[in-house]
């Protein structure tokens, strides 16, 4: 990508290639016409809750999905996580952690 704001181009044609991919699970002919993520690849999520996802999460991952049965059960889960992510040797403010918490929203007689 060159973007040249006076002529309104922002692509060199010459330097896109198409991806032509035919696989198992999925066909695309390309290219993206979207600019790259500032991380230039795609930002690594896990999601789980057990020790071993809790660690795979705090070495690689960049956003942490985990469910919450209450809001001290999410910090503790937040505490015990950056603590994973600093012992694994990574900045902790890299990390993002998104609880979640499961309301129900039947209507009761």
């Amino acid at each position: 990508m060159q973007p040249n704001k006076e002529t309104g181009e922002y692509f060199v044609n010459d330097k896109i290639k198409s991806i032509d991919h035919d696989g198992e699970h999925f066909q695309v002919q390309g290219p993206l016409n979207i600019t790259r993520s500032p991380q230039g690849r795609p930002v690594i999520i896990e999601a789980g809750s057990s020790a071993d996802g809790q660690k795979l999460a705090a070495e690689t991952a960049e956003v942490i999905f985990t469910a919450a049965a209450s809001l001290e059960e999410a910090q503790t889960f937040y505490r015990s996580q950056k603590d994973q992510v600093i012992a694994a040797g990574r900045n902790p403010e890299h990390v993002v952690i998104m609880p979640e918490r499961n309301a129900d929203c039947r209507t009761y007689p």
